[in-house]
């Protein structure tokens, strides 16, 4: 009969990851809110608003500092009416701790 053998190696989207920054090519009309989230859906920061323009050459890149296993990213605009085009989304991260504290 097989057995089968543990991995030492931990799954991949287990790190805790450290997120540095976010560079966006937006195209659209009216101010751009980006929030993030962690796990669970907790608010960890409201990064600044994005005014867009119809058609721009900038990719604005915007700052933030957060150490989570995972986030997610919320888009959204402040006026009926407005719109947006994401056409490009970059996350810049590394992983910083292969395992989280034991609870």
């Amino acid at each position: 009969m097989a057995t089968r053998k543990s991995s030492a190696v931990p799954s991949k989207g287990e790190d805790i990851n450290h997120f540095a920054a976010i560079r966006l090519r937006v195209v659209g009309n009216g101010n751009l809110i980006i929030i993030t989230y962690g796990l669970e859906g907790i608010l960890i920061q409201q990064l600044d608003n994005t005014v867009m323009q119809a058609a721009t050459n900038i990719q604005p890149t915007k700052l933030m500092n957060v150490s989570q296993q995972r986030l997610s990213f919320e888009f959204r605009v402040t006026e009926f009416g407005e719109w947006f085009e994401l056409q490009r989304f970059i996350i810049f991260s590394k992983p910083i701790y292969s395992q989280g504290p034991n609870l």
